[in-house]
């Protein structure tokens, strides 16, 4: 049994857990590969940039230096930034020689972020006089052979204990990254991560909703439905549901009083959001539930995560904004013509965009209904922000 990088937050319980792993089986890579030189550095604010260094002592004229970062998401924006962060942390301290400085991630860049890093090496060479061939990228293709070479392999992968991880990874993507695979039972979390990344087409707070309807259709398929095989696939502004066993059509059920609540939330679902979702059924070998996101009352919510539609009332818009960043996304625009909320409430939820991008120093765009009382409240928005935040929004009227 193969396994990678991406498995590593099933097995070690969440993407804190695999991060921590991340760090010790790079830990343990070194020691095997420099016994008596490899040294961890425990976590914390004053750690100079140093994950783990190899030397004679901390203070070797030769040092070499290893940042770990468990970057399993991509390579964007923030990562470089952290990444920067990190190097420069260590190279302007003058307390340590460093002769060599490692990055190690869990991923494989792509030939863009490639050409990004061999130009930040050559820049940082040259200003602090380094040869760049001591700035070192240790890739998570990199790792994987190095732990199979040093026999680490199977004992961080838990390639014995196959049984146990085969139940923690029934979430796992398929090779598409649009299917997901679904058990039927607790499988909300694994859905709503898989939709906030696939799903960009559908609103913020109707992908919420969306996500409990899902989770529920897929319990009755498993628990009523005998299904075996349940899946989700998103693309081309629509999401299909397809699940084995017994023929059902949830649309043609009719509901009783005594049915609970789970078989009613479908059609509660589409009576609330009957002018944006539209749902057909169709039996095909399997159950096929396909909804479909109208394109029309979303016109600029398409796959673009630079863009955020918002409909309802809404409380929080951190993982569009930071799923926006991750996407080097230099401006957000988002859209809040349909939103319903107090302007307090509204003031709220702006500034929490804004104030936790700061250090991104993102640029938003909100896009709000031309009519006067939205203008006179939002001189008064303005007024709260401080100019350095100020300078990064823009107001738009429709």
């Amino acid at each position: 049994m193969e396994r990678d990088w991406n498995d590593f937050k099933g097995m070690y319980g969440n993407k804190e857990g695999a991060r921590a792993a991340f760090e010790k089986v790079c830990g343990a890579l070194l020691r095997n590969k420099y016994p008596n030189r490899a040294y961890e550095v425990e976590v914390s604010n004053g750690d100079d940039g140093i994950d783990i260094f190899v030397g004679n002592g901390i203070f070797d004229k030769s040092l070499e230096v290893f940042q770990c970062k468990f970057f399993i998401d991509g390579f964007f924006s923030s990562q470089k930034q952290q990444m920067k962060s990190s190097f420069d942390s260590i190279i302007n301290n003058d307390k340590y020689s460093v002769k060599k400085w490692y990055i190690a991630l869990p991923i494989t860049l792509n030939k863009e972020q490639h050409k990004w890093f061999d130009k930040w090496k050559l820049e940082r060479s040259k200003e602090h006089a380094i040869d760049p061939g001591n700035i070192i990228l240790w890739d998570g293709d990199y790792l994987l052979d190095q732990l199979k070479e040093s026999g680490l392999y199977n004992t961080w992968f838990k390639i014995e204990d196959s049984n146990k991880i085969k139940e923690i990874h029934e979430y796992i993507l398929n090779k598409d990254d649009k299917t997901l695979k679904i058990k039927g039972d607790n499988e909300i979390k694994g859905l709503s991560e898989h939709l906030n990344r696939t799903s960009s087409f559908i609103p913020s707070e109707t992908r919420l909703d969306f996500t409990k309807v899902l989770a529920e259709l897929a319990q009755n398929a498993t628990q009523h439905g005998g299904g075996n095989f349940i899946s989700v696939c998103s693309n081309n502004g629509q999401v299909e549901l397809k699940y084995d066993g017994k023929r059902f059509n949830s649309l043609d059920f009719v509901v009783e009083e005594y049915h609970g609540l789970g078989i009613r939330s479908l059609k509660c679902f589409l009576e609330i959001y009957k002018d944006s979702v539209e749902c057909s059924y169709k039996y095909d070998k399997s159950n096929i539930l396909t909804f479909k996101f109208l394109d029309n009352l979303l016109p600029h919510q398409t796959d673009n995560p630079c863009f955020i539609f918002t409909s309802h009332s809404i409380h929080s818009l951190s993982s569009d904004v930071f799923r926006a960043i991750n996407h080097d996304c230099e401006e957000v625009e988002i859209d809040l013509i349909s939103t319903h909320m107090h302007f307090s409430n509204l003031h709220i939820l702006i500034n929490d965009c804004v104030a936790k991008t700061r250090k991104f120093n993102t640029k938003f765009k909100f896009i709000i209904g031309d009519r006067a009382m939205n203008k006179h409240m939002v001189s008064h928005l303005d007024s709260r922000f401080s100019s350095e935040d100020l300078s990064r929004v823009e107001w738009v009227f429709k």
